[in-house]
């Protein structure tokens, strides 16, 4: 049986167009290209484990956006989960992740060793 996409954060978990919720973020997405506003980097938590998503309109089934990075952790102090598949209404690409293996578990307490933080310069 396979997985389906997350639906967690914007996606839907139907790696289709944008639709319902994931509207607002196209628009947004959409508003940062065409004011030409560069650099942008989202910085994410409460998905219970850490990582590095680049977004690639490339790859994606929505593309009127510029490429941007989300860097993703936590938490600091609950269960560590690992992530879900992707949608790809948005084409993010998994360039680094810390999170527990199948053989671990999920919802890992503290203890385990895999809690996440991070500090932004």
């Amino acid at each position: 049986a396979t997985k389906k996409a997350g639906a967690e954060a914007v996606s839907n978990g139907d790696n289709g167009p944008a639709k319902g919720r994931e509207l607002e973020i196209a628009d947004l997405l959409r508003y940062i290209k065409n004011a030409g506003i560069t650099n942008t980097v989202w910085l994410t938590a409460d998905v219970h484990y850490t990582a590095a998503h680049y977004y690639n309109p490339d790859k994606a089934q929505f593309q009127d956006f510029n490429p941007f990075w989300e860097f993703v952790s936590g938490p600091l102090h609950a269960g560590t989960y690992g992530p879900n598949d992707f949608d790809m209404t948005f084409g993010p690409e998994l360039k680094f992740i810390k999170a527990p293996t199948a053989e671990q578990g999920l919802n890992l307490p503290p203890s385990a060793g895999l809690q996440f933080f991070g500090l932004v310069d």
